[in-house]
């Protein structure tokens, strides 16, 4: 859920969820801010041990961002996916 919320809206943790990125070109800046808010949120959730791997593809107006985490409790690799349009 982390990832599917924009930063700001819940009022007990502003600091929750992805940076808006509506009306922002897609420039280096906002595939670093999209790329660590996705980091920041992968770590901060208690079911993941690590994050492994991480690529951030930009094309147009798409930002597809795919990792590969560590389950807590689990040697075994798990893809994680998402696309900023």
């Amino acid at each position: 859920m982390r990832l599917w919320t924009e930063q700001g809206t819940l009022l007990l943790s502003p600091a929750y969820g992805l940076p808006s990125t509506v009306g922002h070109l897609n420039v280096n800046e906002t595939v670093i801010a999209l790329r660590e808010a996705v980091k920041g949120g992968l770590r901060g959730d208690s079911r993941i041990s690590r994050i492994q791997s991480m690529i951030v593809v930009q094309e147009d107006d798409i930002i597809d961002i795919d990792a590969t985490v560590i389950p807590v409790a689990s040697m075994e690799e798990l893809s994680v996916g998402i696309s900023v349009v």
